[in-house]
């Protein structure tokens, strides 16, 4: 992410900060993500999508991480 400050709502489940992708990718290679989050089901990552949209806040999801490389 770029240099900003983001307001980052409560979002149901697991929320980092500052967390290494590499754990995360079947090539063990990857940088750190602003923020790391694991929903606790499928309703609180669609709550938690919702509350990213309404704050401008960007996202992407991972997958499984294969085939994936992080810089």
């Amino acid at each position: 992410m770029q240099n900003k400050t983001y307001s980052i709502p409560k979002l149901p489940g697991n929320l980092e900060a500052n967390v290494s992708l590499a754990s995360w990718t079947t090539l063990r290679m990857g940088g750190p993500a602003d923020f790391f989050w694991q929903p606790e089901d499928i309703k609180a990552l669609s709550e938690g999508i919702r509350e990213l949209h309404v704050e401008n806040i960007p996202w992407m999801i991972l997958g499984g991480g294969s085939n994936l490389f992080i810089s």
